[in-house]
Order: C-alpha cells, then sequence, then structure tokens
C-alpha cells in the first residue's frame, strides 16, 4: 500500500469537497430552473456564490419542501 502524506490526503478531502459542492450547486440549479422556471435562474449567481455545503443542503430541501422562491433566496444570502 502506498504512503499517502497528511498534506495529500488534505488535498483530496479538499477536492472530494469541491466536487460535491459543484454537484450541489448544479442540482439545486436544475431544480430552481425545473420548479420555479425563469424566476428561479434568477437565483443563479446566489446559488454559485455559495461555499458552505451546509447552506446548500438546506436550501436543496426548501426547494423539495415547495418553500417560496423568496423562502429559498434567504437561505442563500
Amino acid at each position: 500500500m502506498p504512503y499517502v502524506t497528511a498534506i495529500e490526503r488534505m488535498a483530496e478531502e479538499q477536492g472530494l469537497q469541491r466536487g460535491e459542492l459543484r454537484g450541489l450547486q448544479r442540482g439545486i440549479e436544475l431544480a430552481l430552473e425545473l420548479k420555479y422556471g425563469p424566476d428561479g435562474l434568477q437565483l443563479l449567481p446566489l446559488v454559485r456564490a455559495v461555499s458552505r455545503i451546509e447552506v446548500l443542503r438546506t436550501a436543496e430541501q426548501a426547494i423539495r419542501a415547495g418553500r417560496t422562491l423568496d423562502d429559498v433566496r434567504s437561505l442563500l444570502t
């Protein structure tokens, strides 16, 4: 088994987190478009600006629960 340094492990974890963050952003972007139409697309800059996975998960749950677009917007800001 190859030796993995702590730095390599941290870099891998950061890469996984970036991937998860980007996947959540893309999923939310699609959900906003499908659920709220053109009005939902206006939130894309807010979605792309979020760098915390927890915030995106909360927004994703709000969209699934049928919350209003204003509710989703407030979660992203």
